[in-house]
């Protein structure tokens, strides 16, 4: 099970506060978005296609905090915590980890 599963292309932005007109305006660190588990059993975002983007946001307190099965994915301006087995965890695919 997971929380957010993207498809393929897909880019997910995280940290704004909501009155930004233009992606470069947003603080991931001042405006915390977070994807959280209700669960240690279920990952937090999984991508199973290429060229997946996640930036800005707290994954935290699932299985895998992301999962890459088959796909690839850039995990960038990104806090990765509380996860019970991986912080980022890659099956057969690529990713690109960034600050």
């Amino acid at each position: 099970m997971s929380l957010v599963f993207c498809g393929p292309a897909v880019a997910l932005y995280g940290g704004f506060v909501g009155t930004e007109t233009e992606r470069n305006q947003r603080n991931w660190t001042a405006s915390v978005t977070a994807i959280a588990s209700p669960s240690s059993s279920s990952d937090v975002v999984t991508s199973r296609s290429v060229g997946v983007t996640l930036d800005g946001f707290t994954i935290r307190n699932g299985r895998y905090g992301v999962y890459v099965y088959y796909g690839t994915a850039t995990v960038i301006n990104c806090v990765v915590s509380g996860n019970s087995s991986y912080g980022v965890y890659v099956n057969y695919g690529t990713a690109t980890v960034s600050t």
